[in-house]
């Protein structure tokens, strides 16, 4: 019985002098992704306009090398704070020239506050001395604020300023931080 589940699995090799068993699949590496994105969420708009969301998330991908003998392992945790508002009917501080009547038009305001952590560790599976080494990973502070006002029914302008920071948790490279602010105008053909 086992020299048939061995027949199954691996076959010989007829171009060899020494006709040895050779595996019939071979795979360099297995790769698991696992993500709960949210794991927890919660998204509410209450009677006064205000918008309270939370958000939780976790990941985590194992890429499993048989060729370096290694498992490289990254895990992630996400955690989002938004608030946001609506003012309605707020009148523009500007006018069209062709028409002489104010624009009015809810101004939806949003902000949110977001903390990732990332880690990657290297797992060496042939060696006992340190096993389980930290190679890279970071922790990224994001805060992310926009405002939309509709001009008309097919054009929106958007004000928005977002601020990430990025700090490695070992030390390879150097903290970093970006800063974004400005605004667009955004035309929607199917309205």
């Amino acid at each position: 019985m086992g020299i048939l589940l061995i027949s199954c699995i691996s076959v010989r090799d007829t171009s060899s002098l020494y006709n040895n068993f050779t595996a019939r699949y071979n795979f360099n590496g297995v790769t698991i992704n696992e993500s709960f994105s949210p794991l927890i969420g919660v998204d509410v708009t209450l009677k006064n306009s205000v918008q309270v969301r939370f958000e939780f998330k976790k990941d985590r991908t194992i890429n499993l090398s048989t060729r370096s003998l290694q498992v490289m392992e990254i895990r992630g945790q996400e955690l989002t704070i938004g608030l946001g508002y609506t003012f309605k009917q707020l009148k523009a501080p500007f006018q069209s020239k062709t028409n002489r009547k104010a624009i009015k038009s809810d101004f939806k305001v949003r902000g949110d506050f977001s903390l990732r952590n990332n880690l990657s560790i290297t797992r060496e599976l042939d060696t006992e001395i340190n096993p389980n080494t930290p190679t890279n990973g970071q922790r990224t502070l994001s805060l992310k604020l926009t405002g939309d006002y509709k001009l008309s029914r097919k054009l929106t302008l958007r004000l928005f300023f977002d601020y990430i920071s990025n700090t490695p948790v070992i030390s390879l490279s150097y903290p970093n931080s970006t800063t974004n602010g400005g605004f667009s105008i955004r035309f929607n053909l199917n309205g």
